[in-house]
């Protein structure tokens, strides 16, 4: 049985009628939570940066890429996801020429990138952020964002300038924005928190 932290009314149910079929169970959590009494093994564990424990259990973009050495993406479309368009984790390459809308958080996200360049796109009409630069822990990142066009970005989860933006460098260092045309966004074109040595920006000529 694998329990979030913020489930556990309906955890509980569920181990209760494992037990009452004598069943053993694993009950797993963030550390921040404590043991079920009623579980027969509780597990610990930590959390990626500042994410919900629980947000990894679940569908996060239409395509998504874990650890891949120079992926490439040219001239795709992706459309209408419930989640991040594209998300791309411990990843180096190029995405280019791309056409990215209607996602329900952002259009295009970055974690922990290596060597990334994300080039000539089109990201239009996404709820809550155009492209992501992000880091777990803040170092070198070194991604180009670069030739891109960003329009209509919502701020459907709020705040105060967290979401919204065109293109959201966080924790990320030496990132290198410019040359990008961005439009209507509910906060700033570009936002850059701690994503600090060598992030550029320049007019879209």
């Amino acid at each position: 049985c694998v329990g979030m932290r913020r489930r556990v009314p309906q955890v509980e149910k569920v181990i209760a009628a494992a037990n009452r079929q004598q069943a053993r169970t694993l009950y797993l959590t963030d550390r921040t939570a404590g043991a079920l009494s009623t579980a027969t093994w509780t597990i610990p564990c930590s959390v990626r940066g500042a994410e919900p424990f629980d947000r990894y259990s679940a569908v996060l973009s239409l395509l998504h890429f874990i650890s891949v050495k120079n992926v490439t993406l040219d001239n795709c479309e992706i459309t209408g996801s419930s989640k991040m368009g594209l998300l791309l984790d411990r990843c180096s390459g190029r995405v280019e020429n791309c056409r990215i809308s209607g996602a329900a958080e952002a259009g295009l996200r970055s974690n922990e990138a290596n060597g990334l360049a994300i080039t000539g796109n089109t990201i239009t009409d996404c709820a809550n952020g155009g492209i992501w630069v992000h880091r777990w822990r803040e170092g070198e990142d070194g991604t180009i964002v670069s030739g891109n066009r960003v329009e209509r970005i919502g701020a459907r989860y709020g705040g105060t300038g967290q979401f919204g933006n065109g293109i959201n460098v966080f924790r990320a260092h030496g990132v290198m924005v410019s040359n990008n045309r961005i439009a209507d966004c509910a906060f700033s074109a570009i936002r850059s928190n701690s994503g600090v040595d060598g992030i550029r920006a320049a007019p879209y000529p």
